[in-house]
């Protein structure tokens, strides 16, 4: 989806859970994130990715994965999303798994 250093991050409270939003500068575009436990929502400019799709921030030098609690300003990360199984695409599995789940109202 994008590659970029992370800026801006903000840690709050949302709902029950910790979690918050940043942001990643990169040459091109700008990429905002809502995170949980997981990221949910990741968005630029040409496309917006949700739960239960996956996305994940990888270090640029190691490929390793960041976990939500691990990010930090300053971070030259990759973002990469993985679609979800279609099963959960319905509307019994949207409910369980999606964005309306997490409190985000798209």
């Amino acid at each position: 989806m994008g590659e970029g250093k992370v800026v801006n991050i903000s840690r709050m409270k949302l709902k029950r859970f910790y979690g918050g939003k940043l942001e990643i500068v990169g040459e091109k575009d700008r990429l905002r994130i809502i995170f949980q436990n997981e990221y949910l929502l990741a968005e630029n400019s040409f496309e917006r990715i949700t739960v239960p799709d996956i996305i994940t921030l990888l270090d640029k030098d190691t490929l390793r994965p960041i976990s939500t609690e691990d990010i930090r300003n300053g971070m030259n990360v990759y973002v990469i999303t993985i679609p979800c199984d279609e099963k959960w695409l319905n509307k019994e599995g949207l409910e369980i798994v999606g964005p309306k789940a997490f409190g985000l109202e798209i």
